[in-house]
Order: structure tokens, then C-alpha cells, then sequence
């Protein structure tokens, strides 16, 4: 089981050890994979009565969905009841030798590229993300195979097929996030990551992504920190019309869980699943109910 649905295992469990007022139903999207519920969908599901609760990475996703953003074409008014910390960035790793020192001289000099990237279709975060980026850099994956080079597009990060490419010097490229897992076996085979430009953060800033860094000392054979976009978070969102008593009730549940919930680090810590945090930004207000358990339970 991974951290993800291990957490949201306990929420479940929390919730059905009679946190909820009588008679309560509640039903939870949770995206896990390359599921499209771990997608775009899942708030869509919200705004039409599909599901109360949705589970997703990463952040800027409510950011973009309240905001009726791409790909939201209109507004879905949501509320955080949590976010849960999950540190990670977009990292654009290539061959050394390759001399590239930015995405934008790919356009400019149409490499037949070997690349590893996501392969989620247009619901996938990861993928919209990358493509998304790539556009503001000038050229696309599908302009990959028109330079005769090649996509291998895989279903998690950390994929045997990736991990493989890699160790054998398969790879011209690797696009992706979940970074713990393949960026230290990328830059072990003389790979450098690629910094993002002030105009890409500009852009991808209005879709809710936060401007950070990939740094040194998280990967030591980094010559100094990259600048990347954080990919983490994964918030547990309501809509705004959610009950407040609901609301406080799911968040009690999560406490009720907390000495027994998974998380990325040493232990689960229930204020820094209210607060804005790198691991964890929070993107759009929290529910008043959720926020009225924080506050009575001393977490804000």
C-alpha cells in the first residue's frame, strides 16, 4: 500500500468510528496512478454531485479549478479540509554532453531526442504540466518524433523500464516529477538538470504553481540549486457548500487517526496539514468547518 492510500485508508477508518453525525453518507474521489480521479476529474465530480470529498496531487490543481482555469473552463467553488505533505518538484533532467543548457534551445535546435517522460493523457497532472511548460518553451513531445527522435512515455515516475533506461544510458532526457525515486540515478550517469526561466515561472504562476528550487542538498551532485516548480501536496477538498458540521467531523476523523496515519517523514503532524508549507501549499481557503476544529484544537 502506498503512503497515499494509506492515508486515505485511515481517513476512511476515522470516519467510520462514528466521527460523522447519524445518518451521514459521505463518498471520497480518491486518484491514485494514472486513475483519472488522480487527475482533473475529480473536482469536476464535486461540482456535480458525484462525490463530497476529493483526494489529489498536486496542490495547484484546486488552485486552478476554484479559479475556472485551464483545463476548467468555469469556476468550481471547493474548500481545503487538509493538505497532506508530499515534497516534490518538476525536474528536467538531460545528457551532459548534450550541451543544452535550457528547454528552449531544444526548439531551437530540434535534437532527435531519447526521452522518458509521463504518459497520463490529457487528465494526467504530470503530463499536463510537462506539456504545458514545453509549450512555453516553443516546441512539444509531438515535435519529438518530427526530429526522428522518441517518447517512452511510463506510468510512474520510478517505472523498472525508466530505472533500466537510465542505468544503461538509454535516455537523452528524462521529464518528470516524483524526484526522490530516479533524479539521483540521473545525475549519477553525468545528467544535469535544466533550470526553468523567469517567463515559464511567470506563466505556470498563474495556474497556481509556485515558483522553488531542486537543491543541493537534497542531491549533492547538483553543482548548485535548480529552479523548479514545486509538484507537492496532496489536499483533501470539499465543495464550499460542504456542512460545517461534515467538515469538522472529517477533520476530528483525521485526528482520530493521526498516531496510526502514513506520511512522507518521521511522524504525522496534524498543523502542518492546515498551514501553507512547501510540502504542502495550500492553494485555496481552508472550510470554515475544518478550519473551527483547527482552531479548537490548538493546530492554528
Amino acid at each position: 500500500m502506498t503512503i497515499r492510500a494509506g492515508e486515505a485508508f485511515e481517513i476512511a477508518l476515522g470516519l467510520a468510528e462514528r466521527n460523522l453525525p447519524d445518518g451521514s453518507e459521505i463518498i471520497v474521489s480518491y486518484g491514485v496512478g494514472n486513475s483519472r480521479l488522480g487527475g482533473f476529474e475529480a473536482p469536476r465530480l464535486l461540482a456535480e454531485g458525484k462525490a463530497d470529498l476529493a483526494f489529489l496531487n498536486p496542490s495547484p490543481v484546486t488552485h486552478m479549478a476554484l479559479n475556472g482555469l485551464a483545463p476548467y473552463s468555469e469556476r468550481i467553488d471547493i474548500r481545503n479540509l487538509a493538505v497532506f505533505p508530499s515534497w516534490d518538484k518538476i525536474a528536467f533532467a538531460v545528457r551532459r554532453d548534450l550541451g543544452v543548457r535550457s528547454l528552449e534551445e531544444f526548439g531551437e535546435k530540434k535534437l532527435p531526442l531519447r526521452l522518458s517522460t509521463r504518459g497520463q493523457g490529457p487528465e494526467g497532472t504530470t503530463e499536463f504540466t510537462i506539456r504545458r511548460i514545453l509549450s512555453l518553451c516553443g516546441w512539444s513531445l509531438e515535435d519529438v518524433d518530427q526530429w526522428d527522435g522518441t517518447v517512452d512515455q511510463v506510468p510512474v515516475p520510478s517505472h523498472p523500464r525508466r530505472m533500466e533506461g537510465i542505468e544503461q544510458g538509454a535516455y537523452d532526457a528524462v521529464f518528470d516529477e516524483g524526484i526522490t525515486g530516479w533524479t539521483a540515478d540521473a545525475l549519477a550517469r553525468d545528467m544535469v538538470l535544466l533550470p526553468l526561466q523567469p517567463s515559464v515561472f511567470a506563466e505556470m504562476e498563474q495556474l497556481g504553481f509556485r515558483r522553488s528550487t531542486i537543491p543541493k542538498a537534497a542531491f549533492p551532485a547538483l553543482a548548485a540549486d535548480v529552479p523548479a516548480l514545486e509538484f507537492g501536496g496532496w489536499p483533501l477538498f470539499c465543495r464550499a457548500d460542504f456542512p460545517d458540521d461534515l467538515a469538522y467531523a472529517v477533520v476530528k476523523a483525521i485526528a482520530a487517526r493521526k498516531d496510526t496515519m502514513p506520511v512522507d517523514g518521521d511522524r504525522f503532524d496534524m498543523s502542518r496539514i492546515c498551514r501553507d508549507t512547501e510540502e504542502g501549499p495550500m492553494c485555496i481557503p481552508l472550510h470554515p468547518g475544518a478550519e473551527r476544529y483547527y482552531r479548537e484544537a490548538g493546530y492554528l
